[in-house]
C-alpha cells in the first residue's frame, strides 16, 4: 500500500511539472498587443523641509509624513524581442497623506498658576490625485514562476495634479487637561488652522518607477498580474515648499493579447522571373531642430493699490567683531559710504556688515550727534596684550569714520580690558562675543523702529502664447517675469496667465517695462510689455499691519528695557491704531541651560508686556509667547545677539 501511495506521488509530481512547464508558455512574441488594466493600492511617503506654503500657516518644520491611496490604469504592451517589452499607459493615483511636527511651548496652567509645557501637534492633510502618462520597458527575468512569468519593470512618468486640497489643524498632546480658548470662549483640544486648495502645487511634474511582476496563467491569452513597485517623484508638491513624494504601490491586474486576424491560405504557383538587382538608398533623415517662440497677447486689469502700512526698521547689532589677538577690522565689515538708506527691509545678520557706514549716515543725519568707541577683550588669558590691543581696535573704527567724513572732535574712544555688558566666557561663543567694539550714539536714535509709509502696488495680469516643438523629455518649460514671484510650468502649448503683483515706485518711474521669460534648458525667449503708472485706475487701501515685525534687543541674561527700548515701544503705541492685537515672542540665544532660557524668554515677553500696558493702559490686546524655531541663525555672534531680544508683530 504504501509502495502505490509513494508511486502515485511520483507520477503526479511528474505530471504537474509537465503541465506547468505548458502553462508557462506565454503568447508574447506572436501577439499584435497586449492590454492590461489594473488597480491597486499605494503607501505614500513624504520627504519634507518646509514651514509652510501658500495658504499652509508657519506652525514649524515639517519633515516627514505618509498615506494610503489607490490607484488605476490602463496600459497597451508590444513585444520587441529578447524577452524585452514596450509598454505605455495612462494612470490615475492617489497620493494622499498627512504631514506632522510637534510643537512644545510654555504656559500658564490657570488653575494651579503654574507654568507648564504644552505639547501640540500640528498636521497638514493632504488630498491629492494626479493623472500620470507612463512610458515602460519590461525584461522577462523568469519563464516560469508558478505557472507564469516574472518580469522587471523600469518606467518614467509624467503627472499633472488633479484634485490639490489640504486641510490644516493642530491637537494638544499632553497635558490633557490644556485647551485651545477660541472665538466667543469656545474650548477645544483640537482647532482648524487653515485649509482649502493648494495655488502654489506644480502643474507639472516626472518621476521613476521600478518593480517585479509576476503572471498567473489563467487561459491561453490571458493572465492573472501581480505587481510591487517603487515610485518616487522627482521636484516638489508644491513650488513654494521643499516636499517631495515616494511611494511603494502593489497592484493587480487582467492582461489580455490581441493577435492579428488569421488570412486565408491562397497557393501560389511560383513563376521564375529574373530579377534586376534592387539598389538600395539610404536617406540620412536628420532631427528637427528644437523650438521655443513666446508672445505676449494682452496686458489687461492693470491698477493701482495705493495705501499706508507700518513698518518697523531692521534691528541694529551696534557693534564691531575682531579676530583673536587682531585690531584689523574684519574684511566682512564695509567701510564704504551707504548706498541705500532704506533701514526697513533686508536681513539684520548680513547687514550687520554695514554697522560703520550706517552709523556715519546718522551722524551726518544729526549734527548734535557723537559716538563713543568703547572696546574691549576677551581677558588676559585670551588675549594678553589687553588694554593695548583693546586701544588699538577703537583706533581702527575710529580711522574708518574719519574716511567717512566724520570729524575728529565727535568720536570718543574708550579702551576696557572687558565689556560692560560681558558674555559667559564659559562658552566659546561668549569668548568670541567679547573680542568686540561697542559703538554708542549719542544725541541721535540708532532706530527710528516705527513709521507709517506709504506704498504703491501693481497689480493685473499678462497674458502669454507659448509654442515649442521638438524639446527633449528632460527639457521643462517655464514663464517667469520680474514683477511676479512665481514661476509656472507649461507642460504644453497654448496659453497662460501671469498674474502680477509688484511694489513701484510712481514717484521716480512713469513707464515700467516688464520682462517676460519662456525658458526650457539652453532656449530662451523674452518679451518686453510696457506699463504707463500714471494712467492706470488707483484704488486706496486702509492701513495695512501685514508687513509689520519689530525686534527689540536685551543685554546678556538680562530682561531690563533700556531707555531707547522704551522710547520705541512708545512710538509703537502712538502709531497702532486701536484695538489692535500686539503679539510679543519672547527669545534667547543657544548659550546656557535649556530651561534658563525659557524662563529668560518669558522674562523678557512679560517686562515688554508690562511697560506697554503702563503707557498704553487697555487700549490694545497683549499676547506673549516664546520663539521655537522662528530665530536667527546662533551661529554667528551678530545672530546670537539678535536672538537676545522679543519680536513684536500686530494685527488688527
Amino acid at each position: 500500500m504504501k509502495q502505490s501511495l509513494f508511486f502515485f506521488t511520483i507520477i503526479l509530481l511528474i505530471n504537474s511539472t509537465i503541465i506547468a512547464t505548458k502553462a508557462a508558455e506565454y503568447p508574447f512574441t506572436e501577439e499584435l498587443l497586449g492590454v492590461h488594466p489594473k488597480g491597486g493600492l499605494l503607501y505614500n511617503g513624504y520627504n519634507a523641509n518646509f514651514q509652510s506654503f501658500e495658504g499652509a500657516v508657519d506652525c514649524g518644520i515639517f519633515e516627514t509624513g505618509n498615506g494610503l491611496g489607490w490607484s488605476g490604469a490602463l496600459f497597451l504592451e508590444k513585444y520587441i524581442g529578447n524577452d524585452f517589452l514596450v509598454g505605455l499607459g495612462v494612470a490615475y493615483t492617489d497620493r494622499s497623506g498627512e504631514l506632522t511636527v510637534e510643537n512644545r511651548f510654555p504656559s500658564r496652567d490657570l488653575s494651579t498658576n503654574q507654568i507648564v509645557t504644552i505639547t501640540t501637534e500640528n498636521f497638514i492633510t493632504s488630498s491629492l490625485s494626479y493623472i500620470e502618462f507612463q512610458p515602460e520597458f519590461r525584461w522577462i527575468a523568469l519563464d516560469k514562476l508558478i505557472n507564469g512569468p516574472l518580469r522587471t519593470l523600469a518606467a518614467l512618468r509624467f503627472y499633472i495634479p488633479m484634485t490639490k486640497n489640504f486641510e490644516q489643524k493642530e491637537r494638544i498632546v499632553s497635558p490633557d487637561n490644556a485647551v485651545f480658548i477660541n472665538a466667543g470662549d469656545v474650548r477645544t483640544q483640537q482647532r482648524d488652522i487653515s485649509g482649502g486648495e493648494m495655488t502654489s502645487i506644480s502643474g507639472f511634474g516626472m518621476g521613476l518607477t521600478f518593480g517585479v511582476e509576476n503572471m498567473l496563467k489563467i487561459s491561453d491569452k490571458n493572465f492573472l498580474t501581480q505587481q510591487l513597485a517603487f515610485d518616487y517623484n522627482f521636484g516638489n508638491v508644491t513650488n513654494d515648499a521643499e516636499w517631495s513624494i515616494w511611494a511603494v504601490r502593489f497592484e493587480v491586474g487582467l492582461r489580455f493579447s490581441v493577435f492579428n486576424a488569421e488570412e486565408e491560405e491562397i497557393e501560389y504557383i511560383p513563376i521564375e522571373v529574373e530579377e534586376e538587382p534592387e539598389v538600395e538608398i539610404i536617406v540620412e533623415e536628420k532631427p528637427e531642430p528644437p523650438t521655443l517662440d513666446l508672445a505676449i497677447t494682452s496686458v489687461r486689469d492693470m491698477k493701482l493699490n495705493v495705501g499706508e502700512e507700518l513698518l518697523a526698521t531692521i534691528p541694529i547689532v551696534n557693534a564691531v567683531f575682531f579676530d583673536r589677538n587682531s585690531s584689523e577690522i574684519p574684511d566682512f565689515y564695509s567701510t564704504k559710504a551707504l548706498q541705500d538708506d532704506n533701514f526697513f527691509r533686508g536681513d539684520p545678520v548680513e547687514n550687520h556688515k554695514f554697522i560703520i557706514p550706517k552709523i556715519a549716515y546718522l551722524m551726518k543725519k544729526n549734527p548734535d550727534a557723537t559716538i563713543i568707541i568703547e572696546s574691549a577683550t576677551s581677558g588676559a588669558e585670551n588675549e594678553p596684550e589687553g588694554l593695548k590691543l583693546a586701544n588699538q581696535r577703537a583706533s581702527e573704527i575710529k580711522k574708518a569714520f574719519l574716511d567717512l567724513g566724520i570729524a575728529e572732535s565727535k568720536i570718543k574712544i574708550q579702551a576696557r580690558l572687558a565689556p560692560i555688558y560681558l558674555s559667559n566666557q564659559e562658552f566659546p561663543e561668549g569668548v568670541i562675543e567679547n573680542q568686540r567694539a561697542d559703538i554708542l550714539l549719542i544725541n541721535a536714535p540708532l532706530q527710528e523702529f516705527v513709521d507709517i509709509r506709504t506704498y504703491s502696488e501693481l497689480q493685473g495680469n499678462i497674458d502669454v502664447d507659448v509654442d515649442f516643438e521638438n524639446l527633449p523629455p528632460t527639457d521643462n518649460v517655464s514663464i517667469f517675469n520680474d514683477v511676479a514671484d512665481t514661476i509656472f510650468a507649461a507642460p504644453r502649448t497654448g496659453k497662460y496667465e501671469i498674474k502680477v503683483k509688484q511694489r513701484v515706485d510712481v514717484e521716480n518711474q512713469s513707464v515700467l517695462p516688464i520682462n517676460t521669460t519662456a525658458r526650457a534648458g539652453k532656449l530662451s525667449k523674452t518679451e518686453t510689455s510696457e506699463v504707463d503708472l500714471s494712467s492706470l485706475p488707483v484704488e486706496n487701501k486702509e492701513l495695512t499691519l501685514d508687513n509689520f515685525e519689530a525686534v527689540l534687543r536685551f543685554n546678556y541674561n538680562s530682561n531690563d528695557l533700556s531707555y531707547d527700548t522704551k522710547i520705541l515701544l512708545k512710538q509703537l503705541t502712538e502709531k497702532l491704531p486701536s484695538g489692535a492685537t500686539i503679539y510679543i515672542i519672547g527669545s534667547t540665544d543657544i548659550l546656557g541651560t535649556t530651561e534658563r532660557n525659557i524662563e529668560l524668554a518669558n522674562e523678557r515677553a512679560a517686562s515688554t508686556e508690562n511697560y506697554l500696558k503702563s503707557v498704553a493702559g487697555n487700549k490694545f490686546t497683549i499676547t506673549t509667547s516664546i520663539a521655537t524655531t522662528d530665530k536667527f541663525s546662533d551661529e554667528t555672534p551678530q545672530g546670537r545677539f539678535l536672538n537676545r531680544s522679543i519680536k513684536i508683530r500686530v494685527k488688527k
